[in-house]
């Protein structure tokens, strides 16, 4: 068998497994497909799960005929493997054909830290404290002990005889020609010898011993590999351990200019001594990037990861100074090489938590800092080729997770930053990671929610930027989605998924691809989607409206009034109307079902509006209430356009939430609850969720001073304690303070598990659980009492009351594209935002008649309009449209129409079905001025003029 650590300390092993020398049982999904393997054998490397899954890293691993030995970095012996002849040192009698299968510590060494270990074909060698033990089968000598059991072999470690300077037998260990070079080499006379290090042979054994102490090798120490650093650094410390060679013409000119050069240095005793450890770290803090160091390098350094010196090289080098051919092929190499990114920018493991991915992002991004600075051509084609070689090499089955550190690194490249690289590294990076095995897909998206903020936004934002340049590229009028875009945006939708498990994410607007509303014919694909959920043969088929997260609120309108029409056309049971109206205003479409008269009537009396809605509402049935809706007042004449619906909503609403009304309590906030206790009947509060639906399905902006935590229920997603905030931001002061509180809770703030609620202005206290006012809030449960406030005050206290509004609410719309909206979007839908760009209203206005945008009477207007307060401009804004607050899209989507009127004694007229303002064309900025304002602050009701 075979076998090697990684350099997270995971040990892999692969080949024989006959007497579970690869610490695992072999499964048959683990055997090459087109071979006749035995089922105890594996060619295929895997990682030994029972030390994966310990903290502490491998380090060192040798291995014999049929078992294995490792040392782990803190000293300790594990032994697996064929027991026979006792090579596992588990003591007792071991039969020939007994083995173990799962890695063991020796515990005659439990509690001494084991410094190294060697195998031979059925014996061992083990360091502790410069004493060398052995175990295992001794029947040639290969022990070094005097005499064996007569069974021929030892089960549990023994310390070998340490006459290191007689020859009293064969199987001793022999030093024949050590006396004069010992005594030499210790100053000329005899010292004290220690073992520097213990090699094992098939039958045999040997070791080196030294006078210095410090040559004695530690196995159990955790690797380091050399680096690069400057020679001048390097030279202060130890010049005779660095070999000098001849600098070329092109360097030594490079090096005139004043372009840095550096040195790879190899410690030939790094590994083993802690002194030169210590030495590197002095000479890499020492080190001086814009320093002027001469050149020296040594040739049989490997290259093996990416390092910030040859960076700072490049990035330093004059325009006109030759690339040392040297450090220009190392770069290429390791630029290129999946292995050497994977092994790059690590962080110190000294115990090993294997959900991490111990990259240091601190040296990422210097190095990729660094980078972005490098202007040169050849340097900058070497890294785009360089990364599309590791793109392509990404693999899909993974021995180890450290494999998959690579996949967080290509994001953080300023390469993957251009979109323009798009075709040649996104595309086939979503390829590889799209076909990860779930397994590996998790850990990579745990390691994805544990980066910084600042680093997933950077990973976040290349993908989306991305496929936003893909979409513009691309001709438009997009009706399938190929097979390209698919992978990508399954991407993309793995990205989302794990920004709404981290625990501070990125905003899900930096999501969203504008373009797909200018490049895809959505509606057509919405239709497509919608039908292949009841044809068989195209429920695999993937819409672009199967990733709605990438929809901005443009796309999900457009989505939404699809769905709305679609819904029209059922409940009327008529197929030839509606086709041609997906693209054009959604009005026109229920103007033309009214002319037909096909919709929902309400003839409602002003003073008794409430009751009339209600009665209305409880004798019409689902499929009425999905017809478009038509108000008439009783008494009045005007004709409902969609003005009439729009007033009757914002009455209607007005009163029923206004909290003297009992079935809805306001808070410091200014926004609604639903009220714990009230009179009125869940009839009531279904007839409002009814009422909000109506105005989604009709495109109705209502005022509903809801706070956001409604319409997070209304999608399923959690309620927390921020949420607490937009209701109470008093208690939520309070309950932060008592969660980071240091000193005794219970002893200095003396709470229950209860909550003090008002019914009817009386305070009762509620308990928050069983025996709730038994149970002390302590510094160990003050999260689980938190928690249960917040549930309390948003679900339990409530439950009957919002079930029944929630009932309401989806008797008329489709809980299936609601979940396309964000919760923020979908308070934006129905109550519409408070996000004004005058500017933007003003801009997207047009002109009828004789009235342009530098017509004397427009110029006044928008100078009268512009020098309102906001609260009068919000009035205009009810006065011309029906609500005061800017649609989900943004103030830019409300096109006013100005229309000419000859007669100044008038005042302005607006007919909010259309947005269009009929103003009179008045000579002088206050008379306009005067009769703006007087029109805006008495427009209620119809007919005015």
């Amino acid at each position: 068998m075979s076998a090697c650590i990684s350099r997270a300390g995971f040990l892999v092993t692969w080949g024989s497994n006959r007497q579970g020398q690869l610490g695992r049982i072999i499964k048959p999904e683990q055997l090459p497909y087109s071979t006749n393997a035995r089922l105890d054998n594996s060619s295929l490397p895997h990682v030994v799960q029972q030390l994966a899954n310990y903290s502490v890293p491998i380090v060192h691993v040798s291995a014999g005929s049929n078992h294995v030995a490792v040392l782990d970095a803190q000293g300790k012996l594990w032994t697996y493997g064929g027991n026979g002849g006792g090579a596992l040192g588990h003591g007792g009698t071991c039969t020939e054909g007994s083995f173990n299968d799962r890695p063991t510590p020796v515990s005659d060494f439990v509690g001494s830290r084991v410094t190294q270990v060697e195998c031979g074909r059925s014996h061992n060698l083990a360091v502790v404290k410069g004493q060398v033990y052995c175990f295992g089968n001794g029947s040639s000598g290969q022990l070094g002990v005097a005499t064996l059991p007569p069974r021929g072999y030892i089960s549990s470690p023994r310390l070998v005889d340490a006459t290191w300077m007689s020859d009293a037998d064969a199987g001793v260990p022999s030093t024949t020609d050590f006396d004069s070079t010992a005594t030499s080499a210790c100053g000329g006379s005899a010292a004290t010898t220690h073992v520097k290090e213990v090699f094992c042979g098939s039958d045999c054994s040997f070791l080196a011993v030294s006078c210095d102490v410090a040559l004695c090798v530690d196995r159990s120490l955790w690797p380091r590999l050399p680096a690069p650093v400057p020679v001048s650094a390097a030279a202060d410390e130890d010049a005779d351990k660095c070999e000098t060679m001849d600098t070329s013409e092109s360097l030594a000119s490079g090096c005139e200019a004043g372009g840095p050069s550096y040195a790879l240095v190899s410690d030939e005793n790094e590994d083993t001594e802690a002194n030169g450890l210590r030495k590197r770290k002095r000479s890499l803090e020492r080190m001086e990037v814009n320093e002027s160091v001469a050149v020296a390098r040594c040739p049989f350094l490997p290259v093996y990861e990416l390092q910030l010196e040859h960076l700072q090289y490049m990035a330093h080098l004059k325009q006109d100074c030759i690339v040392d051919g040297q450090i220009f092929s190392y770069l290429e190499t390791a630029i290129g090489s999946v292995q050497c990114w994977n092994q790059s920018f690590l962080s110190e493991m000294e115990n090993r938590n294997t959900d991490h991915h111990y990259i240091d992002l601190n040296l990422v991004y210097k190095y990729m800092t660094l980078m972005r600075t490098i202007t040169r051509d050849t340097a900058k084609d070497m890294f785009l080729q360089g990364l599309d070689c590791v793109v392509g090499d990404l693999p899909q089955d993974f021995v180890t997770k450290e494999c998959l550190r690579c996949f967080i690194l290509l994001c953080l490249t300023p390469q993957f930053a251009v979109p323009e690289n798009y075709s040649m590294l996104h595309i086939a990076y979503a390829v590889k990671i799209m076909n990860i095995r779930k397994p590996s897909l998790n850990i990579l998206r745990d390691w994805f929610k544990s980066l910084p903020l600042q680093e997933w936004n950077q990973v976040v934002v290349c993908f989306v930027t991305a496929a936003r340049y893909k979409l513009r590229c691309s001709r438009g009028g997009e009706t399938s989605m190929s097979s390209e875009t698919e992978v990508f945006f399954l991407l993309l939708e793995f990205l989302y998924k794990t920004n709404k498990t981290r625990e501070s994410g990125v905003k899900p607007e930096v999501f969203y691809v504008p373009e797909i509303y200018d490049k895809v014919q959505l509606a057509m694909d919405y239709i497509n989607y919608r039908n292949s959920r009841t044809l068989p043969q195209q429920q695999s088929q993937v819409f672009f409206c199967s990733f709605p997260f990438l929809f901005d609120a443009k796309c999900k309108c457009l989505v939404l009034r699809c769905s709305t029409i679609m819904q029209m056309r059922r409940a009327m049971s008529i197929e030839t109307m509606a086709n041609n109206y997906f693209g054009g205003p959604f009005e026109i479409f229920l103007r033309s079902l009214q002319l037909q008269e096909v919709c929902l009537k309400l003839n409602i009396r002003r003073d008794y509006m409430i009751n009339d809605t209600l009665l209305a509402l409880q004798q019409s049935s689902t499929n009425d209430l999905k017809l478009p809706i038509n108000v008439s007042f009783v008494g009045e004449v005007a004709q409902d356009d969609g003005g009439v619906r729009k007033e009757f909503f914002l009455l209607l609403m007005r009163d029923i939430l206004n909290p003297n009304f009992g079935m809805f309590k306001e808070y410091e906030t200014n926004c609604i609850w639903f009220a714990e206790e009230t009179f009125e009947t869940d009839q009531m509060y279904c007839l409002v969720g009814t009422l909000c639906g109506l105005a989604i399905y009709n495109n109705v902006i209502i005022n509903l001073p809801f706070p956001l935590p409604l319409y997070k229920k209304l999608l399923d997603e959690p309620i927390t304690l921020d949420d607490l905030a937009t209701l109470e931001p008093t208690m939520t002061r309070g309950m932060r303070e008592m969660l980071s509180y240091e000193g005794d809770v219970e002893m200095d703030l003396m709470l229950n598990f209860v909550i003090t609620r008002k019914e009817f202005d009386t305070p009762v206290d509620k308990a928050l659980k069983p025996d709730g006012e038994n149970i002390p809030v302590n510094n160990e449960n003050r999260k689980e009492y938190v928690d249960l406030v917040v549930d309390f005050i948003f679900n339990t206290s409530i439950s009957q009351q919002y079930n029944a509004f929630k009932e309401g609410f989806q008797k008329v719309c489709d809980s299936e594209i609601l979940c396309f909206f964000q919760p923020l979007e979908l308070m934006g839908l129905v109550a519409g935002n408070e996000d004004y760009d005058w500017g933007e209203f003003k801009k997207n206005a047009t002109y009828k008649g004789v009235y342009s945008a530098t017509h004397e009477t427009i110029v006044m207007f928008w100078q009268v309009f512009l020098e309102l307060p906001l609260e009068d401009k919000k009035k205009f804004l009810m006065f011309l449209t029906g609500c005061d607050r800017a649609p989900i899209q943004g103030i830019g989507s409300i096109i006013i129409v100005v229309v000419p009127v000859h007669n100044t004694n008038l005042l302005p007229v607006a007919h909010t079905c259309m947005n269009q303002l009929d103003l009179p064309l008045y000579c002088t900025k206050e008379r306009l001025r005067y009769k703006l304002t007087l029109a805006i602050r008495h427009s209620e009701g119809f007919g005015i003029v």
